[in-house]
């Protein structure tokens, strides 16, 4: 799924920090060719390329990917910046009175 407003993002980081989709991308540890298709808006990205593309960017992936004003993204933010949901940690209510 791409996120809305994420592939102009992107281009106007890397553009601003005078780094070509090659430089990017290697600095990202990704493939030009990913970044180039995460730039046009025709791919998803998966957790760990947010967090590598975020880095080289100077910036976090709330920030980047989700805008940092929504609580349920910046709770969101934490858990991927821990490695993750955590397993077998669900949150059960008994709604019984």
């Amino acid at each position: 799924m791409v996120l809305p407003g994420v592939p102009e993002k992107l281009i106007k980081l890397r553009k601003e920090r005078g780094l070509s989709q090659v430089e990017a991308a290697r600095a990202a540890g990704i493939s030009p060719q990913r970044l180039s298709a995460l730039e046009r808006g025709t791919r998803g990205i998966n957790d760990a390329d947010k967090k590598r593309i975020a880095a080289v960017y100077q910036t976090t992936v709330g920030s980047l990917f989700f805008g940092e004003e929504s609580t349920n993204c910046r709770n969101w933010l934490r858990i991927v910046e821990r490695g993750g949901w955590p397993v077998g940690r669900v949150d059960r209510r008994d709604d019984r009175s």
